[in-house]
């Protein structure tokens, strides 16, 4: 990411290309999935306690519940920030990533 002039513009460009091909990488992985985050989270909460085979079976459901859940959070983030206008400076990025 880089701030100013012509440069600053056709990094900018750039930038907000990449945003939108990593969204729609992450939004085309999760409909590459067969279940979706809701169906899992649901069979994770159906799952007994007591079989051995449940205990390897929730780990995978969780897994994939966590994956799925990234995936979206990160789809998100990045449509949120070009609808704002474009990908961030570097600036805005560094101001953000101190603050939090």
């Amino acid at each position: 990411l880089v701030d100013g002039g012509a440069e600053g513009e056709a990094a900018s460009a750039l930038d907000t290309g990449v945003c939108s091909a990593l969204a729609a990488a992450c939004e085309a992985e999760l409909r590459r999935m067969p279940t979706s985050e809701e169906e899992d989270a649901r069979e994770l909460a159906s799952l007994s306690l007591s079989a051995d085979d449940a205990g390897r079976r929730r780990s995978a459901l969780t897994f994939r519940v966590v994956q799925k859940a990234q995936l979206a959070r990160v789809a998100q983030m990045l449509h949120s920030l070009l609808a704002c206008g474009g990908a961030p400076t570097a600036a805005q990025v560094w101001q953000r990533s101190c603050v939090a």
